[in-house]
């Protein structure tokens, strides 16, 4: 462990819990700025956005309660295999040994640099168990949707979904905050171990990540099937690059008549009056016309009679 050799009554250990409180504060604060979102009803918007389309005529209630089913499934899978992996770091007992403390080693005469490796090894466990309680709390909560909606019928399914529809939603919102004290955990590490450099860039991967997180929420949120664009969407990449242009347009034309049989229907009306209407031949120049024409008129004079 990273404390054998330290005196466990030395100076070093008079403030070890300090950053666990602090840790645990931060957190805490963060969960009761987290019902922010859910006062506002985001879990709940993220259940509608799913289920928005379930109305619609062309749609089956059993459709939804099986996409639900398999989104709890994917949602309890990722938890289920983050757990395991925060237990074995919690176990590792976050040993940090800071590379740019050993270059000064035997200098470090009134304990700060050890005071500073302890409360960065308290703050990084406070985050993996926070972790952990996320992971936890998410996978047993779909597991418990699991078991309520598991006999009930699509209609009885379609009634729990309204009555409840933050169920659909909160297990992910779980999700994305163990993703996040598990990158707070490794910045922690990569601080302690390697310095503010790598530390900084640990932090601004957690913002990228909720930056990223928030714009495909709204993304996905704005989407509608009846809005469903023509064309694909343009590229930066010219057709002799990766992606062949023209190629993409004619897939993605087949799938939208897919989706629209009435514009497959209409183009395929289209494509054979082109094709009923007979090309200009050689004997439909106008030259031919003429010729024809004069052709008609002399046949058409009386022949003169014999005395």
């Amino acid at each position: 462990m990273a404390f054998q050799e330290l005196d466990p009554h030395g100076e070093e250990y008079e403030l070890h819990w300090l950053a666990t409180a602090l840790v645990s504060l931060f957190v805490i604060l963060g969960l009761l700025v987290m019902r922010i979102p859910l006062l506002m009803g985001m879990d709940m918007k993220l259940g509608y956005d799913i289920m928005q389309h379930a109305g619609e005529d062309d749609s089956d209630m059993k459709d939804l309660k099986e996409g639900v089913r398999n989104v709890w499934t994917q949602i309890s899978t990722v938890s289920a295999l983050i757990f395991p992996a925060t237990i074995a770091m919690i176990q590792e007992g976050g040993e940090v040994k800071p590379f740019y403390y050993e270059s000064s080693e035997g200098t470090d005469d009134d304990g700060s640099g050890q005071r500073v490796v302890i409360h960065l090894q308290q703050a990084y466990l406070a985050s993996m168990c926070f972790t952990m309680m996320c992971t936890a709390y998410g996978c047993s909560l779909c597991l418990l949707n699991f078991t309520y909606v598991e006999c009930l019928s699509p209609r009885q399914s379609l009634a729990f979904f309204l009555t409840h529809p933050g169920t659909v939603g909160y297990p992910l919102m779980l999700l994305c905050n163990a993703f996040t004290f598990f990158w707070l955990a490794a910045l922690i590490w990569m601080l302690g171990t390697y310095g503010t450099a790598l530390g900084s860039l640990g932090l601004s991967g957690i913002l990228l990540y909720w930056w990223f997180v928030y714009w495909a929420f709204r993304t996905n949120s704005e989407f509608n099937p009846s809005r469903c664009p023509k064309e694909p969407p343009r590229i930066l990449l010219s057709n002799r690059c990766l992606l062949d242009s023209t190629k993409i347009d004619g897939i993605h034309k087949s799938l939208y008549a897919k989706l629209h049989p009435e514009t497959k229907t209409a183009l395929d009306s289209l494509d054979g009056a082109n094709l009923a209407q007979p090309s200009q031949s050689a004997d439909q120049t106008p030259a031919a016309a003429k010729h024809k024409e004069s052709k008609a008129q002399s046949s058409q004079r009386v022949a003169p009679c014999d005395d």
